[in-house]
């Protein structure tokens, strides 16, 4: 899903409401655009598809496009998908996020890893997070073949699930094991009446 950014002065605010309806909606498209490619610049052959050199005029009069020829195309301010300031990684995340990387039992897809542990801790605190974990790693239940990546278990705020549930193949198996250690015991102790009793 992308996010698109529309002042919140748009289109009734200064600088907005003096436009003509067809003006808004090319001005609109062009944020659109730039929300759906990630970009602040819509080429200029984009851009002529859906709008008028009338209707680009305007919009750069009115300080609300800039027309470059290098690269060539407009620049959409106020639109598009608003920038996420880049954070970095505290030296006390990124040993808390190893710790926690060493107890993981699968060991893939370390950066989206990184990220999603960065977000799991706005929602849980770190030892918390580390015994639910610990839960997880060490359930005699848990396949490694069915165990997600760590990112997805982190999204998906999977330390809130239940313990794995007893495996019923293991399960079987073991009743089995255990009726037949059963019947051999009574075989053997009906074999030893018949020598307890003597001869007939």
């Amino acid at each position: 899903m992308t996010l698109v950014h529309i002042p919140d002065n748009f289109p009734d605010g200064p600088g907005f409401s003096e436009l003509e309806r067809g003006h808004q909606y090319s001005l609109l498209l062009g944020w659109l655009y730039c929300a759906r490619y990630d970009t602040t610049i819509v080429p200029s052959g984009i851009w002529a598809s859906f709008t008028s050199e009338v209707t680009s005029g305007v919009l750069e009069r009115a300080g609300l496009i800039e027309i470059r020829s290098t690269p060539a195309g407009i620049v959409c301010h106020g639109g598009g998908k608003p920038k996420r300031p880049h954070r970095a990684v505290a030296p006390h995340d990124s040993a808390r996020f190893e710790a926690w990387w060493s107890v993981w039992p699968r060991k893939q897809a370390k950066r989206a890893a990184q990220q999603a542990f960065a977000k799991a801790l706005t929602k849980i605190g770190f030892d918390d997070l580390m015994a639910a974990t610990h839960r997880f790693a060490d359930d005699p239940n848990r396949e490694d073949r069915y165990t997600p990546h760590p990112a997805t278990w982190l999204n998906g705020e999977r330390w809130l699930d239940a313990p794995q549930p007893a495996d019923p193949r293991s399960t079987n198996a073991t009743a089995r094991v255990s009726a037949t250690v059963e019947l051999g015991r009574r075989l053997a102790a009906a074999q030893q009446l018949p020598a307890l009793r003597g001869p007939r």
